[in-house]
């Protein structure tokens, strides 16, 4: 099989919770928030390996942010290499 490498000019770190339902008037009350690495071409390096395949997933990043993304994704063992900025 082709290996497939993937370039995200601009990673995000994406932040998602949940509430019991909405209603008018009431105050919302949220799980705590789970974090996910994302961009085009992470999202695309996640589904390549949900999918049972291997990628080399490349990516811009620096300072706390980049170590954030760089442990969710060797969380979920992910090949990767990191375009060190700033």
């Amino acid at each position: 099989m082709a290996r497939i490498i993937t370039l995200t000019l601009n990673p995000a770190i994406d932040k998602s919770t949940t509430v019991a339902g909405i209603g008018p008037n009431t105050k919302l009350c949220c799980t705590e928030p789970t974090y996910d690495a994302g961009g085009g071409g992470i999202n695309v390096s996640r589904a390549i390996r949900k999918l049972g395949g291997t990628s080399l997933c490349n990516y811009f990043a620096g300072g706390p942010s980049g170590d954030i993304l760089k442990q969710l994704l060797d969380d979920q063992q992910i090949e990767q290499v990191v375009f060190a900025i700033g």
